[in-house]
């Protein structure tokens, strides 16, 4: 089922408390499903287990992530979904985490960090990432606070430590010389 299909089915009364449980607004969601903004990963996840599997990470973002890998599987989304959105929903949460041990408002920390408002509530709820020099930004400001925070606490696991199972990697043999 297309993204907009899904959202135009929904009952009028229930599209907002939809779109808040994947972490975003209706009309972001809206723009997502006309191809104005790009489907980031965490919400396509978000939008796979919130419409039950009737969407799919496949389907809103066929453009070559390798959902399979991301899984650590070939197996179904419904068979590995909730490993995938509990490492999605750790890395969404993380943001307001570290603002609640700041002590801050949204607004408050937008204004240490140069940006707007609206940023840091799209970094937390997953809308988009802060970018690398935002994250040392804040790094740096919470040093000075008395905070240990580092690029991980801000951006989650990355994907192999989400996995259940890796993989061993085949070692082929090191090449020696050969006497003649």
């Amino acid at each position: 089922m297309e993204l907009l299909d899904y959202l135009n089915a929904l009952p009028v009364e229930a599209r907002n408390p939809f779109a808040a449980r994947c972490g975003t607004t209706f009309g972001h969601l809206r723009n997502v499903a006309y191809s104005n903004r790009l489907c980031r990963e965490a919400l396509a996840i978000a939008l796979e287990r919130e419409s039950g599997g009737a969407l799919t990470v496949e389907q809103l973002r066929p453009d070559g992530v390798d959902w399979a890998y991301i899984r650590g599987s070939s197996a179904s989304p419904a068979e590995t979904a909730d490993d995938a959105l509990g490492c999605a929903a750790t890395a969404l949460s993380h943001m307001r985490q570290i603002r609640n041990r700041l002590g801050m408002s949204q607004t408050d920390l937008a204004n240490v960090l140069g940006v707007v408002q609206a940023s840091i509530s799209h970094y937390e709820s997953g809308v988009a990432l802060p970018s690398p020099q935002v994250a040392a930004l804040l790094i740096k400001y919470a040093a000075t606070s008395g905070v240990s925070i580092t690029f991980d606490d801000i951006y989650g696991p990355s994907p192999l430590v989400c996995r259940t199972e890796i993989e061993p990697v085949a070692r082929t043999p090191p090449i020696t010389a050969s006497a003649p």
